[in-house]
């Protein structure tokens, strides 16, 4: 009798000893599993806080990308995936990309150059064409002097870089024209009758354009241009 009792007190026992863990642990992990969370809005908030959001409500924060951004200070989130707002589950994954802040790039020498080698130089090195500036000094063509900011300092990428050019006094300056949407043959024969020179020639497929139009030119409608300077030229893919 007694060992029947010891066996009916140990089964009681881890009973009681379930029930207790099913409520206390297993429970409350099912529970926690299936409650839903709103997503909190991470935007513009520095990376740190935006860890601290996710942490309070359960959900794993993932850098996606890190990327260059104008006017965003490092570290904040740029955007994030779901978005604030949305219902998710705890233990969701929450991707973030974060700024790396302004991308900040050298200004080359260009000293020397003419303005179109220049202009190379300056969009290899993902900066703009600013103002240029042009003093007659001197013969020959135009000749880059200094540029603003000045050669070897740091700017942020995409800024305009401005040009002082000396030009000859003998050179004859000229207002280009805008040849855009006009024939290329026509094109060609106004360059070469009034002294300048044909320069690179490229196509490019544009729809709803006729086949050997101007869409581009360089240097564009309005700048100054020297007689005997080259014209590069993009026009229309021909059949």
């Amino acid at each position: 009798m007694r060992a029947v009792l010891l066996i009916l007190g140990g089964l009681l026992g881890a009973f009681v000893l379930g029930v207790a863990l099913f409520n206390f642990v297993i429970m409350p992990r099912l529970v926690q599993h299936n409650v839903t969370v709103r997503v909190p809005r991470l935007v513009g908030i520095d990376l740190d806080e935006a860890q601290e959001r996710c942490d309070q409500l359960g959900l794993n924060l993932q850098i996606e990308d890190r990327r260059y951004s104008e006017g965003v200070a490092p570290n904040q989130v740029l955007n994030q995936a779901p978005g604030a707002g949305m219902s998710v589950k705890r233990g969701r994954t929450v991707r973030v990309h974060v700024s790396l802040g302004a991308q900040l790039v050298t200004v080359p020498d260009v000293r020397g150059m003419t303005l179109r080698q220049a202009s190379l130089q300056l969009d290899n090195a993902n900066l703009d064409l600013g103002r240029i500036s042009r003093i007659y000094v001197g013969e020959g063509g135009q000749v880059v002097q200094a540029t603003r900011p000045r050669s070897g300092s740091g700017t942020v990428a995409g800024k305009p870089v401005d040009l002082l050019v000396a030009v000859g006094e003998g050179a004859e300056p000229f207002l280009m024209p805008n040849l855009v949407g006009r024939a290329l043959e026509e094109v060609r024969e106004l360059i070469e009758t009034r002294g300048f020179r044909i320069g690179r020639v490229t196509y490019r497929s544009k729809k709803g354009v006729y086949p050997g139009t101007v869409l581009e030119h360089y240097p564009a409608g309005g700048a100054l241009i020297l007689r005997g300077e080259s014209i590069d030229l993009v026009a229309a893919t021909p059949d």
